[in-house]
Protein backbone atom coordinates (compact mmCIF):
# COMPACT_ATOMS: atom_id res chain seq x y z
CA UNK A 1 0.00 0.00 0.00
CA UNK A 2 2.06 3.21 -0.90
CA UNK A 3 1.29 6.13 1.70
CA UNK A 4 -1.14 8.13 -0.52
CA UNK A 5 -3.57 5.33 -0.63
CA UNK A 6 -3.27 4.75 2.96
CA UNK A 7 -3.69 8.79 3.73
CA UNK A 8 -6.70 8.54 1.46
CA UNK A 9 -7.93 5.22 3.41
CA UNK A 10 -7.43 7.13 6.54
CA UNK A 11 -9.51 9.98 5.45
CA UNK A 12 -11.92 8.10 3.75
CA UNK A 13 -12.96 6.51 7.85
CA UNK A 14 -14.29 9.02 8.98
CA UNK A 15 -17.17 10.54 7.74
CA UNK A 16 -17.23 13.54 10.67
CA UNK A 17 -13.60 15.06 8.87
CA UNK A 18 -13.79 19.09 8.80
CA UNK A 19 -11.48 20.93 7.53
CA UNK A 20 -12.10 24.17 8.78
CA UNK A 21 -10.23 27.86 9.80
CA UNK A 22 -11.13 31.34 11.16
CA UNK A 23 -12.09 34.57 8.92
CA UNK A 24 -8.83 36.56 10.19
CA UNK A 25 -6.24 33.48 10.58
CA UNK A 26 -4.87 30.97 7.48
CA UNK A 27 -4.10 28.43 9.51
CA UNK A 28 -6.23 25.06 8.57
CA UNK A 29 -7.53 23.06 11.15
CA UNK A 30 -8.67 19.44 10.71
CA UNK A 31 -11.81 17.95 12.65
CA UNK A 32 -11.29 14.82 13.33
CA UNK A 33 -12.64 12.33 16.24
CA UNK A 34 -13.95 15.34 18.00
CA UNK A 35 -11.06 16.96 18.11
CA UNK A 36 -9.25 20.04 15.93
CA UNK A 37 -5.61 19.13 14.70
CA UNK A 38 -3.64 21.31 12.71
CA UNK A 39 -2.68 21.14 9.21
CA UNK A 40 0.99 21.99 9.18
CA UNK A 41 1.71 23.79 5.77
CA UNK A 42 -0.78 24.69 2.52
CA UNK A 43 0.70 21.37 0.50
CA UNK A 44 0.13 18.77 3.47
CA UNK A 45 -3.54 17.61 1.57
CA UNK A 46 -1.35 16.52 -2.00
CA UNK A 47 2.17 15.51 0.23
CA UNK A 48 -0.27 13.49 2.33
CA UNK A 49 -1.49 12.04 -0.46
CA UNK A 50 -5.45 13.64 -0.37
CA UNK A 51 -7.48 14.05 -3.76
CA UNK A 52 -6.90 18.10 -4.04
CA UNK A 53 -7.87 20.85 -1.28
CA UNK A 54 -10.65 19.78 0.27
CA UNK A 55 -13.48 22.27 1.18
CA UNK A 56 -12.81 24.46 4.00
CA UNK A 57 -15.22 26.11 6.39
CA UNK A 58 -15.46 29.76 7.58
CA UNK A 59 -15.97 29.58 11.57
CA UNK A 60 -15.40 32.31 14.19
CA UNK A 61 -12.87 31.48 16.76
CA UNK A 62 -15.26 31.51 19.52
CA UNK A 63 -16.54 28.17 18.03
CA UNK A 64 -12.90 26.77 16.48
CA UNK A 65 -11.85 27.45 20.39
CA UNK A 66 -15.03 25.00 21.81
CA UNK A 67 -13.40 22.18 19.88
CA UNK A 68 -10.80 20.54 22.21
CA UNK A 69 -7.44 20.56 20.92
CA UNK A 70 -5.39 17.64 19.86
CA UNK A 71 -2.27 16.06 17.99
CA UNK A 72 -0.72 17.84 14.94
CA UNK A 73 -1.45 16.00 11.71
CA UNK A 74 1.15 14.00 11.07
CA UNK A 75 3.65 14.88 8.18
CA UNK A 76 4.31 11.35 6.72
CA UNK A 77 5.94 12.72 3.63
CA UNK A 78 8.69 14.00 5.77
CA UNK A 79 9.43 10.20 6.14
CA UNK A 80 9.61 9.09 2.49
CA UNK A 81 13.21 8.31 0.84
CA UNK A 82 14.41 8.70 4.77
CA UNK A 83 17.16 6.28 5.87
CA UNK A 84 16.24 4.61 9.52
CA UNK A 85 19.66 6.32 10.35
CA UNK A 86 19.10 9.60 9.13
CA UNK A 87 15.34 9.23 11.00
CA UNK A 88 16.82 8.42 14.15
CA UNK A 89 19.10 11.56 14.03
CA UNK A 90 16.28 13.69 14.13
CA UNK A 91 13.69 13.66 17.27
CA UNK A 92 10.71 15.68 15.43
CA UNK A 93 10.93 12.63 12.42
CA UNK A 94 11.67 9.73 15.21
CA UNK A 95 8.39 10.87 17.23
CA UNK A 96 6.76 11.00 13.49
CA UNK A 97 7.98 7.50 12.41
CA UNK A 98 6.93 6.00 16.43
CA UNK A 99 3.26 7.75 16.22
CA UNK A 100 2.87 6.15 12.94
CA UNK A 101 3.04 2.62 13.88
CA UNK A 102 -0.11 2.99 15.92
CA UNK A 103 -3.77 2.18 15.08
CA UNK A 104 -7.30 1.78 16.53
CA UNK A 105 -8.30 3.35 19.95
CA UNK A 106 -5.60 4.52 22.58
CA UNK A 107 -4.08 6.90 25.30
CA UNK A 108 -1.30 9.73 25.74
CA UNK A 109 -0.03 10.05 29.12
CA UNK A 110 1.74 13.64 29.82
CA UNK A 111 1.35 14.80 25.94
CA UNK A 112 0.92 18.47 27.28
CA UNK A 113 1.90 21.00 24.99
CA UNK A 114 3.31 18.31 22.79
CA UNK A 115 1.21 15.99 21.78
CA UNK A 116 2.56 13.22 19.29
CA UNK A 117 1.30 13.34 15.83
CA UNK A 118 -0.68 10.06 15.56
CA UNK A 119 -2.17 9.10 12.45
CA UNK A 120 -6.08 10.37 11.58
CA UNK A 121 -7.10 7.11 12.00
CA UNK A 122 -6.39 6.77 14.95
CA UNK A 123 -8.46 7.76 17.97
CA UNK A 124 -6.62 9.11 21.22
CA UNK A 125 -7.11 10.26 24.80
CA UNK A 126 -5.40 11.86 27.05
CA UNK A 127 -4.57 10.99 30.13
CA UNK A 128 -2.32 13.14 33.35
CA UNK A 129 -2.24 13.08 36.98
CA UNK A 130 -3.95 15.99 36.96
CA UNK A 131 -6.57 18.04 34.43
CA UNK A 132 -4.47 21.14 32.90
CA UNK A 133 -5.11 24.20 34.64
CA UNK A 134 -6.29 22.61 37.52
CA UNK A 135 -5.10 24.03 41.39
CA UNK A 136 -2.87 20.87 41.14
CA UNK A 137 -0.86 21.89 38.00
CA UNK A 138 -0.45 25.49 38.71
CA UNK A 139 2.52 24.17 41.15
CA UNK A 140 3.59 22.53 37.41
CA UNK A 141 7.14 23.76 37.12
CA UNK A 142 7.68 26.12 34.57
CA UNK A 143 4.46 26.39 33.37
CA UNK A 144 2.59 29.52 33.49
CA UNK A 145 -0.51 28.92 31.41
CA UNK A 146 -2.74 25.99 29.86
CA UNK A 147 -3.78 27.40 26.95
CA UNK A 148 -1.80 25.56 24.44
CA UNK A 149 -2.19 22.09 26.28
CA UNK A 150 -4.61 19.33 24.91
CA UNK A 151 -7.26 18.84 26.96
CA UNK A 152 -7.01 15.91 29.63
CA UNK A 153 -9.73 13.22 29.08
CA UNK A 154 -9.15 11.31 32.07
CA UNK A 155 -7.44 12.04 35.31
CA UNK A 156 -5.03 8.85 36.87
CA UNK A 157 -1.54 8.22 37.31
CA UNK A 158 0.41 6.64 34.83
CA UNK A 159 2.11 3.87 37.23
CA UNK A 160 -2.08 2.39 37.88
CA UNK A 161 -3.33 3.56 35.25
CA UNK A 162 -6.97 3.37 37.46
CA UNK A 163 -9.52 4.46 35.03
CA UNK A 164 -8.98 1.94 32.43
CA UNK A 165 -10.00 -1.55 32.33
CA UNK A 166 -7.87 -4.45 31.65
CA UNK A 167 -7.67 -4.45 27.76
CA UNK A 168 -9.01 -1.57 26.86
CA UNK A 169 -6.52 0.19 24.37
CA UNK A 170 -4.71 -0.65 21.65
CA UNK A 171 -1.69 1.92 22.44
CA UNK A 172 -0.37 3.62 25.26
CA UNK A 173 2.34 6.21 24.16
CA UNK A 174 4.25 8.64 27.08
CA UNK A 175 6.80 10.72 25.58
CA UNK A 176 9.35 12.19 28.48
CA UNK A 177 7.11 10.98 31.42
CA UNK A 178 8.12 8.07 32.55
CA UNK A 179 11.31 9.20 34.06
CA UNK A 180 8.66 11.36 36.51
CA UNK A 181 7.19 8.51 38.41
CA UNK A 182 8.25 6.46 41.26
CA UNK A 183 7.14 3.39 39.98
CA UNK A 184 8.55 2.85 36.71
CA UNK A 185 8.06 -0.92 36.46
CA UNK A 186 4.30 0.17 37.71
CA UNK A 187 3.95 1.95 34.11
CA UNK A 188 4.87 -0.57 32.33
CA UNK A 189 2.93 -3.57 34.22
CA UNK A 190 0.05 -0.66 34.24
CA UNK A 191 -0.17 -0.72 30.03
CA UNK A 192 0.59 -4.53 29.84
CA UNK A 193 -2.86 -4.47 31.64
CA UNK A 194 -4.89 -1.98 29.75
CA UNK A 195 -3.57 -2.91 26.20
CA UNK A 196 -5.63 -5.54 23.81
CA UNK A 197 -3.42 -8.22 22.51
CA UNK A 198 -0.48 -6.87 20.33
CA UNK A 199 -1.20 -3.65 21.18
CA UNK A 200 2.13 -1.35 21.32
CA UNK A 201 3.30 0.44 24.14
CA UNK A 202 5.45 3.75 22.59
CA UNK A 203 7.99 5.29 25.48
CA UNK A 204 10.22 8.89 24.14
CA UNK A 205 12.81 8.46 27.29
CA UNK A 206 15.32 11.14 27.97
CA UNK A 207 18.92 10.31 28.30
CA UNK A 208 20.30 10.75 31.11
CA UNK A 209 23.98 11.42 29.61
CA UNK A 210 22.48 14.24 27.08
CA UNK A 211 20.35 15.94 29.67
CA UNK A 212 20.33 17.86 32.40
CA UNK A 213 20.63 14.80 34.96
CA UNK A 214 23.70 13.98 33.83
CA UNK A 215 25.29 14.73 36.67
CA UNK A 216 23.22 12.32 38.84
CA UNK A 217 24.05 8.71 39.27
CA UNK A 218 21.87 6.48 36.81
CA UNK A 219 18.91 4.81 39.08
CA UNK A 220 19.88 0.94 40.04
CA UNK A 221 17.38 -1.50 39.08
CA UNK A 222 17.03 -2.91 42.44
CA UNK A 223 15.61 0.33 43.31
CA UNK A 224 13.37 0.32 40.98
CA UNK A 225 12.29 -3.02 41.79
CA UNK A 226 12.15 -2.06 45.63
CA UNK A 227 9.74 0.87 44.71
CA UNK A 228 7.38 -1.43 42.50
CA UNK A 229 7.29 -4.47 44.78
CA UNK A 230 7.41 -1.93 48.41
CA UNK A 231 6.88 1.43 47.35
CA UNK A 232 7.56 3.95 50.47
CA UNK A 233 7.36 7.42 49.86
CA UNK A 234 10.11 8.66 52.37
CA UNK A 235 12.44 6.96 50.09
CA UNK A 236 11.51 9.52 47.70
CA UNK A 237 13.29 12.42 49.83
CA UNK A 238 16.58 10.75 48.24
CA UNK A 239 15.59 11.74 45.20
CA UNK A 240 14.46 15.16 45.62
CA UNK A 241 18.16 16.03 47.11
CA UNK A 242 19.98 14.41 44.62
CA UNK A 243 17.47 16.68 42.32
CA UNK A 244 18.01 20.19 44.03
CA UNK A 245 22.03 19.24 44.94
CA UNK A 246 22.96 18.23 41.11
CA UNK A 247 20.29 19.71 38.93
CA UNK A 248 18.25 22.65 40.63
CA UNK A 249 20.96 23.75 42.90
CA UNK A 250 18.96 25.55 45.10
CA UNK A 251 18.36 26.39 48.61
CA UNK A 252 19.44 23.46 51.14
CA UNK A 253 15.87 23.36 52.39
CA UNK A 254 13.62 23.10 49.26
CA UNK A 255 14.26 19.19 48.71
CA UNK A 256 12.35 18.27 51.49
CA UNK A 257 9.34 21.19 50.80
CA UNK A 258 9.16 19.81 47.50
CA UNK A 259 9.20 16.52 49.06
CA UNK A 260 6.41 17.51 51.11
CA UNK A 261 4.11 18.80 48.64
CA UNK A 262 5.14 16.05 45.78
CA UNK A 263 6.30 18.42 43.50
CA UNK A 264 7.05 17.10 40.03
CA UNK A 265 10.54 15.98 39.16
CA UNK A 266 12.67 13.09 37.27
CA UNK A 267 12.65 10.62 40.11
CA UNK A 268 14.83 8.42 37.87
CA UNK A 269 16.80 8.97 35.39
CA UNK A 270 17.86 6.57 32.39
CA UNK A 271 20.62 5.43 30.06
CA UNK A 272 19.96 3.41 27.15
CA UNK A 273 21.46 0.38 28.68
CA UNK A 274 19.61 0.60 31.74
CA UNK A 275 16.41 0.75 30.46
CA UNK A 276 16.61 -1.80 28.30
CA UNK A 277 17.86 -3.72 31.70
CA UNK A 278 14.39 -2.28 33.48
CA UNK A 279 12.05 -3.58 30.94
CA UNK A 280 13.94 -6.87 31.34
CA UNK A 281 13.70 -7.18 34.72
CA UNK A 282 9.80 -5.73 34.42
CA UNK A 283 9.36 -9.50 32.50
CA UNK A 284 8.63 -10.83 35.90
CA UNK A 285 5.65 -8.92 36.18
CA UNK A 286 4.41 -8.41 32.78
CA UNK A 287 5.21 -10.32 30.06
CA UNK A 288 5.74 -8.48 26.61
CA UNK A 289 5.92 -10.60 23.16
CA UNK A 290 8.09 -8.63 21.61
CA UNK A 291 10.20 -4.95 22.44
CA UNK A 292 12.31 -2.79 20.08
CA UNK A 293 14.80 -0.12 21.55
CA UNK A 294 15.77 3.09 18.83
CA UNK A 295 19.13 4.57 19.42
CA UNK A 296 20.41 7.87 18.06
CA UNK A 297 23.92 7.23 16.97
CA UNK A 298 27.15 8.66 19.32
CA UNK A 299 27.23 11.61 17.32
CA UNK A 300 23.77 12.34 16.97
CA UNK A 301 23.03 16.67 17.18
CA UNK A 302 22.92 18.15 20.41
CA UNK A 303 18.65 18.16 20.34
CA UNK A 304 18.63 14.83 20.23
CA UNK A 305 18.61 14.19 23.92
CA UNK A 306 16.06 11.14 23.81
CA UNK A 307 15.61 7.10 23.05
CA UNK A 308 12.91 5.28 22.25
CA UNK A 309 11.05 2.12 23.45
CA UNK A 310 8.22 -0.21 21.67
CA UNK A 311 7.32 -3.00 23.78
CA UNK A 312 4.67 -5.08 22.15
CA UNK A 313 1.89 -7.27 24.44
Amino acid sequence: MTAATKAREETDMHDDLRFIRTPDAPHVYCIVNGRRRFVPYAEWFRDEGLAGIPHIEIIEWAELARIPLGPPCPVTAALRARSMAEVLREPNLMRLYLANLVRGEGIEFGAGRRPLPVPLAASVRYVDAFAYGSDESRSFPGVADFEDFVEVDLVGRIETMEPLGNGSVDFVLASHVIEHTPDPIGALVASHRVLRDAGRLVLVVPDRDRTFDQPREVTPIAHMVLDHEDYRRERDLAHYEEWHSLVMAGPGGAARTDWEIGADLHYHCFTPASFIALVAASMQYARWSGAEFFLPPPDAPPASIEFYAVLRK
